[in-house]
């Protein structure tokens, strides 16, 4: 076994004694260093992590005494081999207390000094390797130790995190016991965090049974993620709805359900509105033969209501955690000291601390405002929004059936207001190619229906886009004496070669969400105006073209300048 050099540290007063180490040590196996006995020498023997210390104390014997217990009782330095080397006249008995390796007292030769330094170094050759194995194993401990220390804390932190958490935070074992529960699941069930970890998941989720949690357990071992909508109850009887999103987490063969369960009470009455005055417009719709047409605006009317929600939401937060709400502490204090009001301010320590408060109050209640006011603009906007959809169905519905004018540019504009393709969400790029044509008269409800179904097929076609863009191209042209073309063309995902027969019969569709009548119906209407509805595509990833062919009236103005 290959050993290194000796580490040697001597420690002296008297730089006299450097010449007779260097004489007596072999440096060829040794490296020295040679330090005085001051009150700092410990910290830098320790940072040279040496493998003998000798102490050169001639008649000044009371430093190395201190010192020498110092390194004896010093974690890293207790194996270290220490050698003392004194004159006749130091008491020999006196560095017993602290148990040195070897003694040797100097006299008119080197021999007792020679003869000390081999017995010396062959007991540190010997230990040497194992010595070093446990310096480096002290080493790794005490690393290990540093990493404890900071996965400690980031425990802390993370528990923190956890514990400040505005959902409920459940941690469940595999038998369905809660075995820990965050602030907000104390305060949203009205358990104190002991009556908590006695209850097991169905005492606060009565209503789904427990074979059916049992199940839900064990999809989720095999998923190791879920969402599950129920309700929770708290200690009182109150019931509220909650969206359960888990996890199933395994260590050491044992494993645990993590549970964030988040209260949609609020979220569901928003929805029940939405859903309120989804019906009504869907009633509206029916009556005036435009469901298809209905159901986009419904949807678009529901995107929009989620920004209205998330507005209401940031407003509400904004005034509910508003710095303002303190004014209402400082107003108290200052009517404590009415009487003394000018002293107070100008004597107090807590009085003087106000004109800083106010001028502090006053730079955020113009930060609060502003972002109040951005909001309200929002919802303004939004709200507009809405009535505009409304204003257009409702235009829709009161023709329905009927031959009205029609301004095609204006027609393409409602279809795309109705579909709501040039949301910046969806990143979709609208190209529209609109021959001047004079205004016309046609069944604008059923020619309006007719777009609105091709428009959403191309949209929900190039939403599949990964990795080139979302485009749209819009055409009409006048093809022959009062018979007018619109088509929808898109570079989406395309039509299946072994599709395109079927595109139009009732009941196909490739959506996930469709119900296969929007373009059998569209086709069916375009046939009993006397016009036809066609589709092309030259395979999958492709894209499509449907072209619509219409007949359509002049108006009898136009039809006296023709």
């Amino acid at each position: 076994m290959k050993i290194s050099k000796i580490n040697v540290v001597i420690l002296t007063n008297s730089s006299g004694d450097e010449p007779l180490f260097d004489r007596v040590v072999d440096q060829n196996h040794c490296d020295l260093h040679y330090l005085s006995m001051t009150p700092n020498a410990l910290k830098t023997i320790k940072k040279l992590h040496p493998d003998l210390i000798i102490f050169s104390c001639g008649g000044i014997y009371h430093d190395a005494l201190t010192l020498c217990r110092k390194i004896k009782q010093a974690e890293s330095l207790r194996y270290v081999y220490v050698l003392v080397v004194t004159d006749p006249q130091v008491d020999p008995d006196m560095f017993a207390t602290v148990e040195v390796d070897e003694h040797v007292v100097l006299f008119d030769s080197d021999e007792p000094l020679i003869a000390g330094l081999d017995k010396a170094m062959s007991i540190v050759s010997h230990h040497k390797p194992f010595l070093d194995d446990i310096s480096q194993l002290t080493s790794q401990l005490s690393e290990s130790s540093e990493r404890c220390g900071k996965l400690k804390k980031q425990l802390k932190t993370f528990q923190q995190t956890i514990d400040q958490c505005v959902d409920m935070v459940l941690w469940v074992s595999v038998e369905g016991k809660i075995i820990y529960g965050n602030q907000a699941a104390c305060d949203k069930l009205q358990y104190t965090q002991k009556e908590l970890l006695t209850l097991s998941i169905i005492d606060i989720d009565p209503i789904l049974p427990q074979e059916d949690w049992a199940e839900f357990l064990d999809v989720m071992k095999s998923s190791h993620s879920n969402t599950l909508a129920s309700t929770f109850i708290t200690k009182s009887g109150q019931e509220f709805p909650v969206e359960i999103a888990s996890n199933f987490h395994q260590s050491d063969g044992s494993g645990f359900y993590v549970l964030f369960a988040h209260d949609i009470a609020y979220r569901q009455k928003v929805e029940k509105a939405l859903s309120e005055t989804n019906m009504q417009l869907v009633e509206s719709s029916h009556v005036a033969g435009m469901a298809e047409v209905a159901t986009d605006v419904l949807n678009n009317v529901g995107n929009v209501l989620n920004s209205v929600t998330n507005s209401i939401t940031s407003i509400d937060k904004a005034v509910r955690f508003s710095r303002l709400n303190n004014l209402e502490k400082v107003v108290e204090i200052v009517q404590q000291h009415a009487d003394n009001l000018a002293s107070f301010l100008t004597e107090s320590e807590q009085g003087q601390q106000l004109p800083n408060y106010f001028s502090e109050v006053s730079k955020q209640f113009k930060v609060e405002q502003d972002s109040i006011i951005e909001e309200t603009t929002s919802l303004a906007q939004q709200v507009n929004h809405i009535k505009n959809i409304i204003k257009t169905q409702q235009s829709i519905a009161k023709v329905s059936g009927m031959e009205s004018p029609v301004r095609l540019e204006e027609l393409i504009d409602d279809a795309i207001e109705i579909c709501n393709i040039e949301s910046p969400l969806l990143d979709i790029q609208i190209q529209r190619t609109l021959e001047a044509l004079p205004q016309v008269r046609m069944e604008r409800q059923k020619v309006l229906q007719i777009i609105v179904n091709l428009i959403n097929n191309a949209k929900y076609a190039v939403l599949n886009n990964k990795d080139k863009l979302k485009e749209i191209h819009l055409d009409i042209s006048d093809i022959s004496e009062q018979n007018l073309r619109i088509s929808v063309k898109d570079n989406g995902e395309g039509i299946k070669e072994q599709n395109m027969a079927k595109i139009f019969q009732h009941g196909f569709t490739t959506k996930k969400e469709g119900h296969g009548f929007g373009l059998y119906s569209s086709a069916l209407i375009a046939n009993d105006m006397g016009g036809s509805l066609t589709a092309h595509s030259d395979g999958k990833g492709q894209g499509a073209i449907f072209t619509l062919e219409i007949p359509y009236k002049l108006l009898e103005n136009d039809r006296c300048n023709i």
